[in-house]
């Protein structure tokens, strides 16, 4: 969120007599979690993660462990807050098999198979 949201919200609480100063704070402090958004992405299409899942044939909960574990980047989507998404490219990537790790969870998978 905004910092002058943030400010106004503060401001509006402020003024209101039903709102403790202690609740006050808890409110305006979850607002403002300080958190550092995802990045963006400049010329490559952003997909969904149920799609991406589709396209590498796993479930949407392997799709939020690869990204926790780094193999696959999370992208935000523009203009949007809290909407994340995953990179074209990174996905194209992680099906060539260029630029991934020897452990990636796709080779276990493969290497276990056979």
């Amino acid at each position: 969120m905004l910092p002058t949201t943030i400010s106004a919200v503060n401001s509006i609480l402020k003024t209101d007599a039903s709102v403790s100063t202690s609740e006050r704070k808890v409110f305006v402090k979850k607002l403002s979690h300080d958190h550092e958004p995802a990045p963006t992405v400049q010329g490559s299409r952003i997909m969904r993660r149920a799609e991406v899942a589709r396209r590498l044939g796993v479930g949407t909960r392997a799709i939020d462990n690869w990204a926790k574990d780094g193999v696959l980047r999370k992208v935000q989507f523009p203009g949007r807050v809290r909407s994340v998404g995953f990179s074209s490219e990174d996905v194209d990537a992680l099906i060539s098999g260029d630029n991934v790790s020897d452990a990636t969870p796709i080779e276990k998978e493969v290497s276990s198979n056979e």
